[in-house]
């Protein structure tokens, strides 16, 4: 017997919540973060993954507390920058901050792009008694002037 064991992949937590942190204008190597800090956008983070849609995307929730900034995201290298946006929109007023226009903007895309990619397209079975129309392959034997040469 073999025991599978799988291990979340992703950039670390922390990259995220450092790309949020410059997103809002702090810039690491400018602002000494506070472990504090450090928590509770840890902490947003975990409760946006858990939102629609990005409840999609694979991230790994801590089982206990708050988990661990050094963890492994789980996410997609393309979802990173989205995640990170969306979290510094989060994280801005309780640093008494707030995000410019451009960022703002470029939030929007960032999830326009990311429901696109991720979207679930429904798919229909079509019903063996429905009438399918003259031009469908199936038909061409029951009406004789439907099959044209080609």
């Amino acid at each position: 017997m073999t025991v599978t064991i799988s291990i979340p992949s992703g950039r670390p937590k922390r990259d995220i919540i450092e790309l949020a942190f410059d997103d809002c204008g702090l810039a690491g190597y400018e602002f000494d973060r506070t472990p504090e800090e450090q928590t509770v956008a840890l902490r947003k983070l975990n409760a946006l993954m858990l939102e629609w849609p990005w409840n999609k995307l694979g991230y790994t929730q801590p089982t206990y507390g708050v988990g661990l900034a050094e963890e492994p995201s789980g996410l997609p290298d393309d979802t990173i920058n989205a995640v990170a946006q969306y979290l510094a929109l989060r994280i801005a007023p309780g640093i008494g901050n707030s995000l410019s226009d451009e960022t703002k903007r470029a939030m929007s895309r960032s999830l326009m792009t990311l429901q696109s990619q991720y979207a679930v397209i429904p798919v229909m079975e079509v019903p063996g008694n429905t009438n399918l129309g003259s031009g469908d392959s199936r038909s061409r034997g029951l009406y004789p002037w439907s099959t044209r040469a080609r």
